[in-house]
């Protein structure tokens, strides 16, 4: 009998530690599932994205902005120029003067002036945030061709001495003379000093034009100095 009393009380205590430690991990279980979990992205700070109260866009912001746009600019047409040559063909028979004819033509064209922006860097712009001002160093205008538009070209009667009968006929070889000799003088006169003045004075104000087309946000009252070196 005592024996047997033994063998229930083993039984007993081997429950109550089974059904211990199975409390135990419950409560260990439990407190896991039930547990808060936080987590959060860390605090980022960003420059300010609205307009530089000063000028409407901050200094770098400004370079940027011209360079960028500078970059596709090689060749920007800044200024054009008609033009007129008046050019004399005389045809002379045996260089007699009595058989002389005398053409007088007028060719008209139009010199195209250009200015590459594409090299333009950032030590090309400079910002004056206290005087407002946006300097621009750009090189100079100069004239890229000089288009003849023949269908404006003109004749004169001819002029004749005594003998000078007939039409002045020219070989295509001679034609061709007068063509290029046509040309040379059209590009030395658009070449003048008083046409390249002309053409800068034009390209400062259509390339401070496209700039602020770029700089939709700039102040007004900020100047955009075009500055040849």
């Amino acid at each position: 009998m005592k024996k047997l009393s033994k063998i229930v009380l083993r039984k007993a205590v081997k429950w109550l530690v089974i059904a211990a430690v199975a409390w135990l991990g419950w409560t260990q279980l439990s407190g896991w599932l039930n547990r808060t979990f936080s987590w959060q992205l860390p605090e980022l700070t960003f420059g300010p994205l609205q307009p530089d109260p000063v000028m409407g866009y901050k200094s770098d912001q400004i370079v940027t902005a011209i360079t960028g746009a500078s970059r596709e600019k090689a060749e920007l047409i800044v200024y054009e120029q008609d033009v007129q040559v008046d050019s004399q063909v005389t045809d002379t028979f045996l260089n007699i003067s009595w058989f002389t004819k005398t053409q007088t033509i007028h060719s008209f064209g139009t010199g195209i002036y250009v200015v590459d922006l594409s090299g333009l860097s950032a030590d090309d712009v400079a910002v004056d945030t206290t005087a407002n001002t946006i300097t621009v160093t750009v090189p100079h205008a100069r004239l890229k061709t000089v288009v003849i538009d023949i269908t404006r070209t003109t004749f004169d009667d001819i002029e004749r001495n005594i003998f000078g009968w007939g039409d002045i006929t020219l070989t295509p070889a001679q034609q061709q003379q007068v063509q290029q000799g046509i040309q040379q003088a059209m590009d030395k006169a658009c070449s003048g000093p008083t046409y390249i003045a002309a053409a800068e004075q034009s390209a400062a104000d259509k390339i401070a034009a496209v700039y602020r087309s770029v700089l939709t946000k700039l102040d007004g009252d900020t100047a955009i100095d075009i500055v040849f070196p």
